[in-house]
């Protein structure tokens, strides 16, 4: 519907009549309302949750020095076995080179023994 006065291309609606029905949405509040109130199950929920926190946190710091604790063990436990593989290892490569000197000495006294001949 185009009327006089109105630029072109733009629509006139007629206005609607209010609704007389029932109104089927949900009320909504109109405003925040705080009470000053505190009700004692607030106070027993907020302590129990308090309660639980600290019996958790405490928990958790006995995990961790019992833990703290087995790795201390456990790393001397680790040095104690790097000290004795290296030492082991030692040993092992002082036998080998003393059976390689050996196997050198008897190959140059065959090797002398096959000049002489």
């Amino acid at each position: 519907m185009r009327g006089a006065g109105y630029p072109l291309g733009s629509v006139v609606v007629a206005p609607k009549k209010p609704w007389e029905g029932e109104d089927r949405r949900a009320s909504v509040p109109e405003k925040w309302h705080l009470k000053k109130e505190f009700q004692v199950g607030q106070l027993v929920t907020i302590l129990t949750v308090a309660v639980s926190v600290l019996y958790y946190i405490t928990g958790l710091e006995k995990r961790i020095t019992l833990l703290e604790a087995a790795d201390v063990t456990i790393s001397s436990r680790m040095n104690e076995r790097d000290a004795a593989y290296n030492r082991d290892r030692s040993e092992f490569r002082g036998e080998v080179l003393s059976k390689f000197q050996l196997i050198d000495s008897k190959l140059d006294a065959l090797l002398s023994r096959r000049d002489s001949r």
